[in-house]
């Protein structure tokens, strides 16, 4: 099961905490926290205190990892059309 967004809504549109690491009670909103930390690998999360028990997170926790970095990649929305992105990608 490959899981990109973790979050769910309540009528109220409230947004809430989807726990992914079970072990350590880690919700989707720590491991983006620790992502936006600069951790970059699974090993990097177990380092954090999340997905350092049973290993059953693991696959969630690259496809969080995958989607972040996917994210950063793209080019920022002020600068596209410019020259600053042209530049980039004939880099």
């Amino acid at each position: 099961m490959h899981v990109l967004r973790l979050s769910l809504k309540t009528k109220s549109k409230e947004r809430v905490n989807v726990i992914v690491c079970i072990c350590r009670g880690k919700s989707d909103r720590d491991v983006m926290r620790a992502i936006g930390n600069g951790a970059g690998t699974v090993r990097d999360l177990q380092r954090c205190g999340i997905g350092d028990q049973c290993g059953s997170c693991h696959n969630s926790l690259r496809s969080m990892l995958a989607a972040a970095a996917a994210e950063a990649a793209q080019p920022c929305p002020a600068c596209v059309g410019t020259d600053i992105v042209t530049a980039a990608a004939t880099a």
